[in-house]
């Protein structure tokens, strides 16, 4: 499954303070692990200091969470990314947190919308920036297609 996801972020081991009174893994922690991960996606996606700079960025607009392992204390957690949709205002991506033996534990989508921060408004990416992430997604897309169904989705535009 690893091979399907180009971004892979550092091991994470589940400590005592992550988890809750079931004994598992908390819903706030799950979020943290996906949140802290994916820099270097972001970054080749173009969101650098030159682009915000530049009066541009991303707001999350929507995001899914979906449980199919729990992860206790002690476990350890490898974090996957990849982008699944685009088009000209916004940005899919798909993230998995897989355990030890390389099973999906979990999956995150979330979708992200391109701001104009002057305005605080979803606006089109221009051109090259669209360019840029279009090729990138179509490097996903050669990986395979994804073995399950997303709860999320952007109508596409490439």
């Amino acid at each position: 499954m690893k091979e399907l996801f180009p971004y892979h972020g550092e091991k994470i081991l589940v400590t005592q303070e992550m988890c809750d009174h079931n004994g598992h893994m908390n819903t706030g922690s799950y979020t943290r692990c996906f949140d802290g991960c994916w820099g270097q996606m972001y970054t080749d996606m173009g969101f650098d200091d030159d682009y915000f700079n530049n009066g541009y960025s991303s707001f999350t607009l929507e995001e899914n969470l979906k449980y199919f392992k729990e992860f206790l204390e002690g476990d350890s957690i490898y974090p996957s990314f990849r982008i699944v949709g685009l088009n000209r205002k916004c940005i899919h991506i798909l993230g998995c947190l897989l355990d030890s033996e390389n099973n999906i534990c979990t999956v995150y989508e979330t979708v992200l919308g391109h701001i104009d921060m002057n305005l605080r408004k979803i606006i089109e990416m221009d051109d090259s920036f669209f360019n840029s992430i279009t090729s990138l997604k179509h490097s996903h897309d050669n990986l395979g297609s994804i073995p399950f169904d997303l709860r999320l989705a952007v109508k596409e535009s490439v």
